[in-house]
């Protein structure tokens, strides 16, 4: 009888312990997940504070130019910069001055025009595009004045920062 009881009490112990551990590994992994999220919200935060930073930094030194690096966190797959400068205004009196905000032209970008249209965001993060970051007045010398950058296995982007006293002209490197 004592060999039986011993069986049964170890039988409950062995249970007892298989959903222990399961629930220890369960709750476990969703930290562990709950945790990366975190990670990556922090990555983002920072970057945008770099960002800040870099842009404020460079906006009153009139003429100045330097050089920034950039670590783009998981998750943003693609960095765009707009022309701050253009206002709502202009795209309605004279679109065809801005091709990416005309469907006809090949380098229409629907992302970029919204952003000229809601003049909220001057630096746009994909595929998270609810995210933007409104770092004044950006000047971009290009023809579609905006440009994107898809990040690679680096996540590093360089970019060119030139002072204009009231805005900054934005270079890719």
């Amino acid at each position: 009888m004592n060999n039986k009881a011993q069986a049964q009490s170890q039988m409950f112990i062995y249970i007892l312990s298989i959903i222990i551990i399961g629930l220890l590994l369960f709750f476990g992994i969703k930290w562990i997940g709950e945790l990366i999220k975190t990670g990556d919200k922090i990555d983002s935060t920072k970057l945008t504070v770099e960002l800040e930073n870099a842009f404020n930094t460079m906006r009153p030194q009139y003429g100045s130019a330097e050089s920034y690096n950039f670590y783009i966190p998981r998750g943003i797959e693609k960095v765009c910069f707009v022309d701050s400068t253009i206002t709502k205004n202009q795209l309605l009196l004279t679109p065809a001055n801005y091709p990416v905000c005309d469907p006809n032209n090949e380098m229409y970008d629907s992302l970029i025009c919204l952003a000229w249209k809601d003049n909220a965001s001057s630096i746009l993060f994909s595929p998270s595009l609810d995210v933007g970051v409104n770092l004044g007045h950006i000047e971009i010398i290009d023809s579609k004045r905006s440009f994107c950058y898809d990040v690679t296995e680096n996540r590093k982007i360089k970019l060119k920062l030139i002072g204009l006293g009231d805005a900054v002209r934005v270079e890719l490197i």
